[in-house]
């Protein structure tokens, strides 16, 4: 919620930002799948292979910019962030949209 209310208050501001918002913490394939398991306590289906062409090997958010424009920074793990989402999901299973009919 926080995160949508600095947005709009970026509306009054001429121009565009863009903005990574994360923790600036990178987490594996395995790490975020491990996490949606705890969170869910179901087994998430996936298949190990070998990197495709073109994949990197990491890619974190860099936070600072949001961090000094709006004063905010994210400061949940990974288990917490999951868990959320899953909790969300939860309790609005057709998404947005059911909320805005």
């Amino acid at each position: 919620m926080l995160v949508r209310l600095l947005g709009l208050e970026g509306l009054d501001r001429p121009g565009h930002r863009i903005y990574n918002v994360g923790t600036g913490r990178a987490h594996s394939v395995r790490e975020v799948i491990a996490a949606c398991e705890r969170a869910t306590g179901r087994p998430v289906p996936h298949g190990d292979g070998p990197r495709r062409p073109g994949d990197i090997v990491v890619a974190v958010a860099e936070p600072s910019r949001f961090r000094r424009d709006a004063g905010f920074e994210a400061t949940c793990a990974l288990d917490e962030m999951v868990a959320s989402a899953w909790r969300w999901w939860l309790d609005n299973p057709d998404g947005y949209g059911a909320r805005a009919a």
